[in-house]
């Protein structure tokens, strides 16, 4: 699979590894098994912008949620499908899950804006040499 790196960026009190990937959507790892930090990766084979910075907020929100321990599944779902989680926080953790998520974005999104324009220009030229 296809994949760029775009840095490493701050979360909080933790740093986040960023990275473009294939596909669409979104993952995070808290122990990716290579690197000794978080990482998250943002599907970039999107046609528009919006959906790379909705997948980044998505992922980012999503990782801090759970390392607060406000994400659950249910305990007898076998599938453990993604779909079936539940968040359950105060307003104070939303609070801080939105600055967690707000120094990441300030952070990262010129970086992650440039790295995207430079995937999406390669993509549309591989998709036209296929045409």
């Amino acid at each position: 699979m296809k994949q760029r790196i775009v840095g490493t960026y701050h979360i909080g009190d933790v740093s986040v590894q960023l990275v473009l990937r294939e596909g669409n959507g979104g993952d995070f790892y808290f122990q990716p098994g290579d690197i000794p930090y978080p990482r998250i990766k943002i599907g970039a084979d999107v046609d528009n912008w919006r959906n790379v910075v909705t997948t980044l907020i998505h992922e980012a929100e999503e990782y801090v949620i759970a390392s607060l321990c406000c994400r659950m599944s249910p305990d007898d779902e076998f599938g453990r499908d993604a779909a079936s989680y539940v968040f359950w926080l105060r307003h104070e953790q939303f609070s801080d899950v939105c600055a967690r998520t707000g120094m990441l974005v300030a952070e990262c999104l010129p970086d992650v804006a440039t790295a995207w324009k430079k995937w999406d220009k390669e993509r549309k030229k591989r998709k036209d040499s296929h045409a």
